[in-house]
Formats: structure tokens, sequence, C-alpha cells
């Protein structure tokens, strides 16, 4: 009989805010979106005078309570940032440990934690915690698996990948809920399917769902106002776009970010071998460490 191996369904993330943690949560975000798992953004709290000493930012908080508040700020920031990217469920933690790893080993155990995903190397120095030290000792005592993420997986990821490629594909990414408009279709119904999908941009796409231009809700709006028109009298074909980048479902989403970039665009549409349109692209839906 075969074993199937039990999804994650709690995975906790150790946020010290140095770079590998940070790429760390760009890791766990699809693993969590894979297994349906709560992605728990956990920050440790230490001595606030050795934060203080640690902190990198451009002004430091007056006060512990703004120190704290900032944090409990940024945390929030990743929160939304996962939830855009697709994972349904994402809670964010604070506790106070002299000792990170004794604080994620044993706020993991009570959390039933599944899975901790966590950086190997952060803040280094001589006044400055290693990280390294505390993934080894979580590695050690925690009663679940960890898996860490370091320069030698970055290393050995780049290995494997073809140059400037992340492994992360568009359809990891792409919104499927996407309707789209006749090029005879005048602006009033461009608007109006807009507002059914609650979206600000709609693909434009002939009688056979081939992409031949998008519209956004500026377009409509502008557009109309600069022609002297009612949305009635203009045809979606008229005011479209037909510069928006296309891609495939199994492109490299580093690479087609590089593409949008290079043409100062917003979103891509994803598109079958067929020239059907898939999904859409956004570059808000890009991990910042793919964007450039």
């Amino acid at each position: 009989m075969s074993h199937q191996p039990t999804p994650w369904r709690k995975i906790c993330v150790p946020i010290d805010f140095s770079q590998t943690s940070l790429t760390a949560f760009e890791h766990a975000v699809p693993v969590a979106r894979q297994h349906g798992a709560e992605l728990i953004l956990l920050h440790v709290q230490r001595d606030p005078l050795q934060m203080a000493a640690e902190w990198t930012r451009p002004a430091m908080p007056a006060s512990v309570a703004d120190l704290q508040a900032t944090l409990a700020g940024e945390l929030e920031r990743l929160k939304r940032r996962a939830i855009e990217l697709g994972v349904s469920l994402v809670s964010t933690a604070l506790v106070d440990d002299a000792q990170p790893y004794r604080g994620i080993v044993d706020f993991a155990e009570t959390a039933a934690v599944d899975l901790i995903v966590m950086g190997t190397h952060g803040r280094t120095g001589l006044k400055h915690f290693l990280v390294g030290s505390v993934a080894e000792h979580v590695v050690r005592l925690a009663t679940c698996p960890v898996l860490t993420v370091g320069e030698r997986a970055a290393q050995a990821a780049h290995a494997v990948l073809p140059p400037g490629h992340s492994g992360l594909r568009c359809v990891d990414l792409m919104h499927r809920n996407v309707g789209f408009v006749h090029p005879y279709d005048n602006l009033q119904a461009v608007a109006s399917k807009m507002a059914d999908l609650e979206v600000r941009f709609v693909p434009v796409c002939d009688a056979t769902g081939h992409v031949l231009g998008a519209l956004t809700d500026r377009d409509v709006l502008a557009k109309v106002v600069a022609n002297d028109r009612t949305a009635s009298e203009c045809r979606a074909d008229e005011l479209m776009s037909r510069d928006v980048p296309l891609c495939g479902p199994d492109d490299d989403v580093r690479d087609v970010a590089r593409r949008m970039n290079q043409v100062h665009a917003r979103r891509a549409l994803v598109v079958s071998t067929e020239g059907v349109v898939l999904g859409v692209l956004s570059r808000s839906d890009i991990p910042p460490v793919l964007a450039g």
C-alpha cells in the first residue's frame, strides 16, 4: 500500500526583515497556495535596545511602542502581499524571546505548525544576531520539518534553471476570472463588463477568443472625454491598446516581468498556443524579488 504524504496545514515563516527571510517568504507562498495551508508570518521580538542597534531603515522609531507598531505594520504588508499572491489564509504573530530560535521553536509547537520555512543567513556582524546559527538551532530542536533557504539554495537553483529564470510560471500567478469584449462593442458595454467582473482591465477578442488588444477603465474614461464623444458612440477597436504583452502559461515569470518593464506595461495577457486568452498577469501579482 502506498503512503500518501499528509499535506501541510500550517506553514510558519520567521521574518527578521533581512533579504533571506524575505526570500524564504517568497518560497513559502506557492507552497501554502498549493496545499491550501495557513501561512503564519512570525517575528520574534528581542531586547528593544538590540533591535534598535540593528535597525537599518532611514528613520528609527521614536519609542519601543513605535518600533513594535512599525514591525506589526511590516508584517501586515507581507500578509497583504501573500493574499494578493493567492494564499487564502494568512496570519501574523509577534512573540517576545531573548533567543529567536527558542521563540520560533516554542511558537511552532504551540501553534501546531506543520512546516517552518526560514532563511539560513540574515543580519550579520559583531553586534548583530547570526540568523544562520538560529536556523541551525531550529533545525535541531523543532518537532516539525524545517525548510531552509539560503545562499547555497539560490546557487543550486541558478545551476538547475536557465539563466535569468525563476522557476515560477505565469499559470501559477495569473488571474483566471477573465472575460473579454468584442471589437464592435461600444464602451458602454465595455464599462458594464468591467463592473460585472469587478475588474479594471479587459481584453478585446474576436469571435474565436483570439486577442486583438485590451482596454482599461482609464482608457474608457480618458479616451471618451478626449474625443468628446459618448460611450455608446465609441467602439472598443477604435480605442483599444494593441501592444499588450502576451505570454504563455508556462513562460517564466521573471522573463515576462522583464518584457513588461521594457514596454512599461502593468499587465500581460496569458494566452494558449492558439492565441486564446487564459488569464491576466498583473505587475502586482509578481513577487518583488522577480519584478526587477
